[in-house]
Order: C-alpha cells, then sequence, then structure tokens
C-alpha cells in the first residue's frame, strides 16, 4: 500500500520551498502533528516553480492528499499563480486546501513585496514598510492541521496608487 503524503507549500516568493508530511502510523487521525518527510525548493517563476514541483511528485509516485500553504502576504504575482494553480488541482484532483498567513512560516518577520517596500504584521494589521530585511520561509519539521484554515483567498496586500 502506498503511503499517503500531505504537501506543506511556500511559494509567495522565490524560492518555492515544499514539503511532504507523513502521519505517524501510531497517531493517525488523532488531530496530532504530521512529521516533514521530504523537501524540495525549486527556483524561478512561480507557475515554473509549481510545474516543476508537481511533476517531480507525479514522476516519484507520490500520493498527495491534503495541500497546506501560505496564502499571503508576499509577491503579487506568485500570489495570483500560487492560487490559480492550487484551486485548479482541487477542483480536478480533489486536493483539499488548507492555509495560513505567510507570517506563519517565517516567525513574523518582514516578507519583501516589491522594490525596498515589505510587508509587516504590527499588532494584527499588515502594514508595508521600506528598508527592513526579509525573514527566512522554513516549513516546520512538525505541521499542526489544526492551526490551518479554509480562508484561501490570497492575502494580497497592495498599496495605494
Amino acid at each position: 500500500m502506498m503511503a499517503m503524503y500531505h504537501l506543506g507549500l511556500i511559494s509567495v516568493n522565490e524560492p518555492l520551498i515544499a514539503g511532504l508530511y507523513a502521519q505517524p502510523r501510531t497517531e493517525e487521525g488523532k488531530g496530532s502533528g504530521m512529521r516533514l518527510h521530504k523537501m524540495y525548493r525549486f527556483y524561478g517563476h512561480t507557475t515554473h516553480a509549481l510545474n516543476e514541483l508537481f511533476s517531480t511528485l507525479l514522476s516519484e509516485g507520490v500520493s498527495l492528499g491534503r495541500i497546506y500553504y501560505a496564502r499571503g502576504p508576499g509577491r503579487f504575482s506568485a500570489l495570483k499563480a500560487t492560487h490559480i494553480y492550487l484551486h485548479t488541482l482541487a477542483q480536478t484532483r480533489g486536493y483539499e486546501l488548507f492555509s495560513l498567513p505567510s507570517f506563519a512560516f517565517n516567525d513574523n518577520q518582514p516578507i519583501h513585496a516589491f522594490a525596498d517596500k515589505y510587508f509587516l504584521l504590527r499588532d494584527g494589521e499588515i502594514v508595508l514598510e521600506s528598508s527592513q530585511q526579509a525573514g527566512e520561509f522554513v516549513l516546520p519539521q512538525i505541521l499542526y492541521p489544526q492551526e490551518f484554515g479554509r480562508e484561501n483567498t490570497p492575502l494580497y496586500v497592495l498599496p495605494a496608487v
């Protein structure tokens, strides 16, 4: 019997970071954390990186159940491409989607937006500021599904024109 994996995905900036998570056999169905089994990094435009990721998973014979991902903020084009790609897969392949704001994957550090602008989380509000140091995105070694929600719309934060 082939193992069922769940995908953790951060594709709000480059590189795209993905990980396969598996529930320990003794803990299945108990709502506990899933352990990181394998990690991937892909560089380049988000659409190409997503294509590479899913081509790799297909060629490796990976059976996916759910997708847990960062829904933003991040670069607008990356968020848009990720949203369309994942929701298309959800419709065509039946994957369940769950998401969290991107800050959950970088310890609430600044996230590069564009040029010298960065998203920051201050008192529960997302603000845009200049000249910050972006935090590094990291997939957790243990992923807790109960922390994710089904609010799977992109978290776009666009400056006024």
